[in-house]
């Protein structure tokens, strides 16, 4: 009865007058949705810029294809590298000309890092010891670089962050207590995030 009243809830936010209007992105000038590019990630974050400005709390873009087990270089060369950047940037920028980007955190990651040396068939596998996040927006002090890893790459060798670490920030710019614990029908406790800070 509970999930029904969410899907419910759901449906009716998905059907709103306002979800269909900020999922028309054609309405947008030519000019910005130029500036996200004409890629699937740029429309996708320019998609994810309206959403925000609609309302919504927590907006997901989800970009696949960054598994590169063979021939990593031409294709972040030519396709990834080059699209993100320019998705990206438009973003922040689009954000920030808006006055959204102090109350919008924005947080550029993968579900891994990539091996610290390329692999026989010239790619990278995945790799759990490291990886770079970046931080934008929603109350971040710029310019900041938080820990460090060796000249590979291959781990932390100074102020190490934790996955923990990284959705406590997430959730405390959501204003959630991460520390808090939620209660199954059971009473098992389940805390937001187990650990971090």
């Amino acid at each position: 009865k509970a999930m029904s009243t969410y899907y419910q809830r759901a449906r009716d936010l998905v059907a709103s007058p306002e979800a269909k209007k900020a999922f028309d992105i054609r309405s947008e000038p030519e000019s910005v949705r130029k500036a996200y590019g004409y890629t699937a990630l740029g429309q996708c974050a320019l998609l994810s810029r309206r959403l925000v400005e609609a309302g919504c709390r927590f907006v997901g873009v989800d970009h696949s294809g960054w598994d590169h087990h063979f021939t990593i270089f031409p294709s972040l060369e030519k396709d990834m590298l080059p699209h993100l950047d320019r998705a990206y940037s438009a973003l922040i920028n689009d954000l920030e000309q808006r006055g959204l980007l102090d109350s919008t955190l924005v947080v550029l990651m993968g579900e891994m890092g990539r091996t610290p040396v390329v692999n026989k068939d010239a790619g990278r596998d995945h790799w759990s010891m490291a990886q770079s996040i970046l931080f934008a927006g929603g109350g971040v002090k710029p310019g900041q670089i938080i820990g460090a890893t060796d000249k590979k790459a291959s781990a932390p060798t100074a102020d190490p962050v934790s996955v923990e670490d990284v959705l406590c920030s997430v959730f405390g710019q959501l204003g959630i207590d991460a520390g808090k614990a939620s209660y199954t029908p059971l009473g098992r406790p389940g805390p937001v995030v187990d650990g971090g800070k």
